[in-house]
């Protein structure tokens, strides 16, 4: 029975059909939910402030929206004035989520640390990933009821005119799948944080920045250009994507921009935020790195899928400028993972590896585990890969001929195109290659992280310093070559009216870094195989000294048990005496054997095991076995 609601839990699916399994998992969460939600559920409705604090936002956006109405209403028509309420609506709406979202959800695992009442949690025996999710769960129910109490508000909007019922509806939709973002990325920097008030601070810290950032950018900006491409959707209200879904024209772009896009930028920054949250609560004996990995590869392919989708659709006349931007995305991309796997562990403990030897794990599950080259590998493959694919498909795009009423038209040189991916290819399989042998030398990933930071922001702006000083002296363009090393050196290569001489330094920069990578990576894995050797080195000396110790002590039972028993004289007094003064005449001293050995390093806690149970046999003679295999001093106590 379940301690939450109190009904049955099914035991288990009634076949192995996936039909029956997944009745057994809506069962399972029906009559057992998570335990953690329903404890924050039950926490929640104990607070008197929160209905007041529901009222107050309601009341600040129906105040808004009432404002906007009224002003608009006598100077525009009805449908226009039901446009403005509807984008100031979900604006605001959008900032109330992007703000109290990552708010609430930082409070809920750093206050549990501040409280002193994480260890209680942990002792309930939970795994991490049902802390995060009920944790999660609870986070985002509060931020749902901030979008619930404000959906009246938001359907007056309807009343103007302007503005379809779907396009309302899928504002809405839209609005809680942007809260369940907010909420993983709170949760995520709580969960890193010891103190509640910390975590606030810089949830919002990023927050606000962050939320400006995404709403200028996939607002206004994208419209102009979804705009150019549907006549229909207006360019540059902030609200353009329920509008996109219903005013559209369906075909290629339809599908790519309005399902496939926004579920990439849903999905993966989701299962990120959930897998660095997960990671935070385990231990750090444990599997951290094997959920990031697999986020990892899955990116990884859902981006290189993407840019060659991207690319095959793509209208030639764009072909060049979409190309630039898929390979400025892959390149952030390949930083940022380059960043997260720099926290990666030198190897896998032994309890890890304790935990693959029991659950006969393979040599994949085993490549996937913590390990900085192994992650290193991994990210060298994926992004090499990734680069080459897209890489091709983007030269092919640009340079593929052209038919209809854009018939002669042509690229003026793809192979720019060429030096550019050649470039920035070389380039991350450097930043790879830096990484871990950072990570190798370092003390700890912080470090790590702040040296890679470092060393990449030097390489992007001092050669360009350098570059700028020479081109004032010398008044030559060839001063350019300077910049080489820097990664920016690569827009320059887009340039095809530029000496050869800049082209060649291109390439060979773009083969340098490769192999300055490569070299960088083979350092770090013989470092790292030194430490690990130095440490199983360790770990067997420390096995062998216990196993040594267990042996004397095993010795000493031995011989304690094969003592004669002293005569039925002796007293308990005289035989405490005995390593003091001799014996008395006719009465034998209870002694060890002259063979036995030495306690030695079993210590004083062996000696006085020995010394109790030579008292207690004196006393009451010998008793059973233990399961040292040596005479009980424990069940024959008087």
């Amino acid at each position: 029975m379940s301690v939450q609601t109190g009904d049955a839990v099914p035991s288990g699916p009634a076949s192995s059909r996936m039909v029956d399994r997944a009745r057994f998992k809506v069962a399972l969460w029906r009559t057992a939910p998570n335990p953690i939600w329903i404890r924050e559920l039950r926490q929640a409705a104990r607070l008197t402030r929160t209905p007041f604090i529901l009222m107050a936002v309601t009341i600040f956006v129906t105040l808004v929206i009432a404002a906007v109405g009224g002003v608009l209403s006598d100077e525009v028509p009805s449908d226009k004035v039901g446009m403005a309420t509807f984008h100031t609506f979900f604006s605001l709406a959008f900032f109330v989520v992007a703000w109290v979202g990552p708010a609430l959800a930082a409070n809920a695992i750093a206050s549990e640390r501040e409280g002193r009442t994480w260890e209680a949690v942990l002792l309930t025996g939970l795994r991490p990933e049902i802390i995060a999710r009920g944790k999660f769960l609870a986070a985002y129910t509060a931020i749902g009821t901030y979008i619930v109490v404000m959906a009246p508000v938001g359907a007056l909007s309807f009343l103007f005119g302007g503005v379809q019922a779907l396009e309302i509806a899928i504002a809405f939709v839209y609005l809680f799948i942007f809260a369940l973002l907010s909420v993983a990325f709170g949760l995520a920097i709580s969960s890193k944080m010891a103190s509640s008030r910390g975590a606030i601070l810089i949830t919002l810290l990023l927050a606000v920045p962050l939320s400006g950032f995404v709403y200028g950018l996939g607002g206004p900006a994208l419209s102009a250009g979804v705009g150019e491409l549907w006549p229909r959707v207006p360019k540059g209200p902030p609200v353009w994507l329920p509008t996109a879904y219903v005013r559209g024209d369906f075909g290629v772009e339809y599908v790519v921009l309005l399902f496939g896009l926004p579920a990439m930028m849903v999905v993966l920054p989701a299962w990120f935020l959930y897998e660095a949250t997960v990671a935070n609560l385990t231990g750090p004996n444990d599997d951290r790195s094997s959920g990031m990995k697999r986020w990892f590869i899955a990116s990884s392919l859902v981006l290189c899928l993407t840019g060659v989708l991207t690319m095959i659709s793509v209208r030639v006349t764009d072909a060049d400028d979409f190309a630039i931007f898929v390979f400025v995305v892959l390149g952030m991309f390949a930083c940022f993972v380059s960043f997260v796997f720099t926290g990666e562990p030198i190897g896998p403990s032994r309890r890890v590896t304790a935990a693959w030897d029991r659950d006969r794990r393979g040599a994949l599950h085993r490549f996937l585990g913590p390990g900085v080259i192994g992650g290193a590998k991994l990210q060298l493959f994926f992004l090499v890969v990734t680069f080459v694919v897209v890489g091709f498909t983007a030269v092919w795009s640009v340079d593929r001929p052209v038919t209809g009423p854009m018939a002669g038209y042509h690229t003026a040189h793809p192979e720019a195109l060429v030096r550019f991916v050649a470039y920035s290819t070389g380039f991350v399989v450097f930043v790879v290659g830096l990484s871990a042998w950072l990570r190798a030398r370092a003390a700890g990933p912080a470090g790590a992280r702040v040296l890679l930071l470092v060393v990449l922001a030097a390489l992007s702006v001092v050669p360009w310093v350098i570059a700028a000083i020479g081109g004032v002296i010398a008044r030559s363009d060839e001063a350019l070559v300077i910049g080489s090393p820097s990664p920016f050196y690569a827009f320059v290569l887009l340039n095809t009216t530029h000496d050869d001489a800049i082209y060649l330094f291109g390439y060979i920069a773009s083969v340098g870094w490769a192999l300055v990578g490569l070299v960088l990576l083979g350092a770090a894995s013989s470092k790292v195989k030194e430490v690990v050797g130095r440490f199983e080195a360790t770990l067997a000396e420390a096995e062998a000294q216990l196993a040594r110790e267990d042996a004397e002590i095993e010795a000493a039972y031995a011989a304690m048990a094969a003592a004669p028993p002293p005569p039925p004289e002796a007293t308990f007094a005289s035989v405490a005496d005995a390593a003091h003064e001799p014996a008395p005449e006719g009465v034998r001293a209870p002694t060890l054997d002259a063979g036995a050995p030495d306690l030695g390093a079993a210590g004083a806690v062996g000696g006085s095991m020995v010394a109790e149970g030579v008292c207690r046999s004196a006393f009451a003679g010998p008793g059973p076995k233990d399961e040292f295999g040596g005479v009980s001093t424990f069940n024959n106590a008087p």
